[in-house]
């Protein structure tokens, strides 16, 4: 047995005597402590961001295991904290305005803006926007995938219909070309 494997069953052993004994040191020496950690500061400091520098894989994966042994903890009561907060009212907002900031880099005023330029209507068929059912009529933002840019806001038929062609001004074409050719 080396010493490292010594100390750390030492530890084991005799844990709650040594954490007893560090927090009466600390409640003893109070003013000590604090005037050294005043005048250690910038050097401290120092020392953790070389630490964080050089163990930043290892405090990554430490900080994953501790946050998913906390939440498989405390799974059901995270959940329903969660669902009690989505349902207040002014809450609704706060993440619907956080969501369009994560997906679209606008903000909630923004899309209500869209919405009035356009009349509450869908850019492609004109369909006006039904806010209660999320199926058909419901509106959603429309943006290029590989820029990141707004182009208006489509009901959702509109918007799957978009998906399904990836954006493709040839494929759209050729739906057009083949709709006329057959045209009912």
């Amino acid at each position: 047995m080396n010493s490292n494997d010594y100390y750390k069953e030492y530890y084991k052993k005799n844990r709650e005597k040594i954490l007893s004994r560090v927090k009466e040191y600390n409640i003893s020496n109070k003013l000590k402590i604090n005037n050294y950690k005043l005048e250690h500061r910038d050097e401290h400091m120092q020392y953790m961001k070389d630490y964080h520098k050089k163990n930043k894989l290892k405090i990554k994966e430490y900080r994953h295991k501790k946050n998913k042994i906390d939440y498989l903890k405390n799974k059901t009561i995270l959940i329903k904290k969660s669902r009690d907060y989505r349902k207040i009212p002014e809450n609704k907002q706060k993440i619907r305005n956080a969501y369009f900031i994560r997906e679209y880099g606008i903000n909630l005023n923004d899309y209500n803006n869209l919405l009035k330029l356009q009349n509450n209507k869908c850019c492609l068929c004109f369909s006006d926007f039904d806010f209660d059912n999320k199926n058909k009529f419901y509106p959603r933002v429309d943006h290029n995938h590989k820029t990141g840019i707004i182009r208006g806001i489509l009901c959702n038929s509109c918007n799957l219909a978009l998906g399904y062609i990836y954006d493709n001004l040839n494929v759209a074409k050729n739906i057009v070309s083949y709709l006329e050719k057959y045209n009912l």
